[in-house]
C-alpha cells in the first residue's frame, strides 16, 4: 500500500499564500450527484504459496457502472476572478462483476488431481468483487463569465474547466490501497441569483490500484488501473 499525502500539503500551503485576499474572494460550495463509468482494464496478479509461484493476467476486466456523489468547496480569486482553486471529495463504487474473462498464466496449479489454473491463455471465471473509492482532489479552475449584468457581475452563465492531482482511497473486500492520481474535466454553471446556481459537468479520473493479501500463508498481489468517465449535476452556493 502506498500513501502519498503530499498533494494535500501543497494545497494547504497555497491557501496560506493566498490568505490576505480570502476575505474578498467569491466562495462556493457545490454538492453534486451523478454516474461513474469505469473503463475495462487488465488485472495483473501474482500468487505465492508453499511450493507454488504463479504470475498471470486477467484480460479486459469489466467494472460496474456506479453512482457518484461528492461535494466541492473553494473560491475564485478577487484579483483574478476567472481563476479559482477548490478541494473536492467524492465517492463511487466500481464493482468488479462476476464475469468470464481471458486468463494468461505462467504456470499450472493443481490440487490433487484437479487442475485449478492452466498454463497459457484460456477462458476463466472470475467472481464479483466489491470496490469502494473515496477521492480527494485539489483543483485548479478556470472559468468564463458570460451574460454579465449588475445582478450577475461574474456572469449568469459560467463555463469552466479544471485539473488537479487527487488522492484515491480504495477498499476491495477489506484490502486497501492509497494512490495518487489525476482528475480533470469541464462543466457549465447557470446562476439563478448571485448566491444560487445549477451546474452540469463531465470529469475524468485516473489512478492505479495495488492490492496485497497475505492471509493463509500465501501472498496474492493484484494490480490494475481505474480510469473513470463521470457525468454529474449539482447545486452551486456562492457567498
Amino acid at each position: 500500500m502506498r500513501q502519498k499525502p503530499g498533494v494535500v500539503v501543497v494545497f494547504v500551503f497555497a491557501l496560506l499564500l493566498a490568505a490576505p485576499g480570502l476575505a474578498r474572494a467569491e466562495w462556493f460550495i457545490d454538492p453534486y450527484l451523478g454516474a461513474a463509468f469505469t473503463m475495462e482494464d487488465d488485472l495483473d496478479f501474482s500468487a505465492t504459496a508453499p511450493g507454488v509461484t504463479l504470475d498471470g493476467k486477467f484480460r479486459d476486466l469489466d467494472f460496474e457502472d456506479s453512482l457518484l456523489l461528492g461535494i466541492r468547496g473553494g473560491y475564485w480569486f478577487p484579483s483574478a476572478p476567472n481563476i479559482g482553486i477548490a478541494l473536492d471529495v467524492f465517492y463511487f463504487e466500481p464493482e468488479i462483476k462476476s464475469q468470464t474473462t481471458t486468463l494468461t498464466s505462467t504456470a499450472a496449479v493443481t490440487v490433487g488431481d484437479t487442475l485449478v489454473v492452466a498454463a497459457g491463455t484460456g477462458p476463466a471465471n472470475l467472481g464479483s468483487l466489491d470496490v469502494e473509492v473515496i477521492g480527494l482532489s485539489a483543483d485548479f479552475m478556470l472559468r468564463m463569465k458570460l451574460s454579465e449584468s449588475p445582478d450577475f457581475p461574474n456572469g449568469q452563465i459560467q463555463p469552466y474547466a479544471f485539473v488537479g492531482p487527487a488522492l484515491f482511497f480504495i477498499d476491495a473486500e477489506d484490502e486497501t490501497d492509497t494512490n495518487v492520481g489525476l482528475k480533470t474535466g469541464a462543466g457549465i454553471n447557470w446562476m439563478f441569483t448571485k448566491n444560487f446556481g445549477l451546474f452540469v459537468e463531465y470529469r475524468f479520473t485516473h489512478t492505479e490500484v495495488e492490492l496485497e493479501d497475505t492471509s493463509g500463508g500465501s501472498v496474492l498481489k493484484a494490480e490494475t488501473d481505474l480510469s473513470t468517465h463521470s457525468v454529474l449535476g449539482g447545486i452551486s452556493f456562492r457567498f
